[in-house]
């Protein structure tokens, strides 16, 4: 019998990363993890004040907790046995070594979508009141356990009069570029740290790179990513994906016009890694 595999879908908050996730869940042979579970990256790191952890950050104790916590997650999610344990947490963008670390023979499927989108997106996420229900019902999907991350998590979503909380992968020094450009800007380095680490870990031969603007691409798009990863069952993935797919752009949304050039400055800088 074939040894399950580990498949670990990346790519800068808002990106299209949960979608695609959900589409590939269709699929009977994939047990996705239905949620981002930063906490369990996060296991023994609690403190830090950011996400970029390397593959020397965390201990081989550290490292089988995480494998162990991944496995049964997917499991506790997913009838019957699996060919392909899918996770996505939009965080690991920052940390692919520290994935190679705990999982040496996984697979990557790397989503880029385009730079403006994402800030635009982003930016509306970050505006968005703390929706307070949703929030205590995400902590009731922490462990007990993880009583530190929960608190510091729900510390941060929450903010306080005098700050918006800060939404999504955290990179070292968001806090003080939060505080110095604004959120706008903020939203358009989270794009930019998030893609070029991502880029740094995944230019191997482990990894399969898709642009969101082209999934639906005869060549290029899902349906050569189903065929190079071998997802099981991929007419149903092929089908949930036809169904929701939407290639739209909404820039500059609600956007402030005095953020514009500085955003459009921050997104041109990333020289172009996927083509249209």
């Amino acid at each position: 019998m074939a040894s399950t595999r580990y498949i670990f879908l990346v790519g800068a908050a808002r990106s299209g990363t949960k979608f695609l996730r959900d589409a590939l869940a269709t699929s009977d042979g994939v047990a996705a993890i239905p949620y981002d579970v930063n906490y369990v990256w996060r296991h023994g790191n609690e403190s830090c004040p950011h996400d970029e952890l390397t593959a020397d950050d965390i201990s081989d104790k550290t490292a089988s907790h995480i494998r162990k916590s991944l496995n049964r997650l997917a499991t506790k999610h997913h009838a019957g046995p699996a060919e392909v344990i899918l996770e996505k947490t939009v965080s690991n963008t920052l940390r692919m070594d520290m994935i190679r670390r705990v999982f040496p023979e996984a697979e990557f499927l790397y989503l880029e979508r385009s730079g403006l989108d994402v800030v635009e997106s982003a930016y509306r996420q970050w505006t968005m009141p703390a929706d307070r229900s949703y929030l205590f019902e995400k902590l009731r999907y922490f462990p007990i356990r993880e009583w530190r991350y929960a608190f510091w998590f729900a510390k941060n979503m929450l903010g306080s009069s005098e700050s918006i909380p800060v939404w999504g992968p955290r990179y070292a020094g968001i806090d003080v570029d939060l505080s110095q450009h604004g959120v706008a800007e903020t939203c358009a380095l989270q794009w930019k740290f998030s893609v070029e680490r991502a880029r740094i870990g995944v230019d191997s031969a482990d990894t399969v790179s898709v642009q969101y603007e082209q999934l639906d691409h005869r060549e290029s798009g899902l349906a050569n990513v189903l065929s190079t990863l071998k997802i099981p069952c991929p007419e149903q993935v092929l089908g949930k994906f036809e169904e929701r797919f939407q290639k739209t752009t909404s820039w500059p949304g609600k956007l402030p016009a005095t953020d514009l050039e500085a955003v459009e400055k921050i997104v041109s800088s990333v020289p172009t890694f996927l083509t249209d």
